[in-house]
């Protein structure tokens, strides 16, 4: 059964799936390591790996980096992580917050 996903089990990879076709639509090389993912419309999203990088979907370029913000060294939801700082996502309007232990950051893309 592993062999079936080895193309996509890769943590430098965005991929779209579309649920009611169950078929994967994209698989997309990414610049860096993409790590926990929000989605944001149809062109990008935010990876969260070391530190929020807003990525293009579509070519895999990272296009913002929050290098001063520290998210963690997840690799996706169904990967390997150490500790992970507390992170919420609101993908509907366009923003995720970080905690580290003096504060709160919350950052709004859209």
């Amino acid at each position: 059964m592993r062999k079936k996903y080895e193309q996509w089990d890769k943590p430098n990879q965005i991929i779209t799936y579309d649920l009611i076709g169950r078929q994967f639509k994209t698989i997309v090389a990414a610049e860096e390591t993409v790590g926990d993912v929000m989605p944001l419309g149809n062109r990008f999203a935010v990876g969260f790996f070391n530190y929020p990088k807003l990525f293009d979907i579509q070519t895999g370029k990272v296009i913002h980096r929050w290098e001063n913000l520290k998210s963690g060294s997840c690799l996706g939801s169904l990967g390997i992580f150490d500790k992970h700082p507390a992170l919420a996502f609101d993908a509907g309007k366009g923003r995720f917050a970080l905690a580290d232990d003096t504060e709160i950051t919350v950052i709004e893309i859209l």
